[in-house]
């Protein structure tokens, strides 16, 4: 995954037994820090990010896919 490729992919957030809490979109990735940046209604404790290869617009419209290793580390 390069930096900027991961702007608008949708997530869903895990909690620590697996159960999907809620969906996301990632905003930004700072690779450096090790810090990311989403977009979701989920409140609480996530423990799990699974990344999928739907890019969202801001208004939640599909703008296309990203078909390459989707590792954020």
């Amino acid at each position: 995954l390069r930096r900027g490729d991961e702007e608008g992919l949708l997530i869903s957030l895990e909690d620590a037994s697996g159960r999907v809490l809620g969906l996301g979109t990632i905003s930004y990735v700072d690779f450096d820090k090790e810090n990311i940046v989403i977009n979701t209604a989920v409140n609480g404790e996530v423990s799990r990010i699974v990344v999928s290869q739907i890019r969202l617009d801001r208004e939640g419209h599909e703008t296309g896919m990203l078909f390459e290793n989707l590792s954020l580390s």
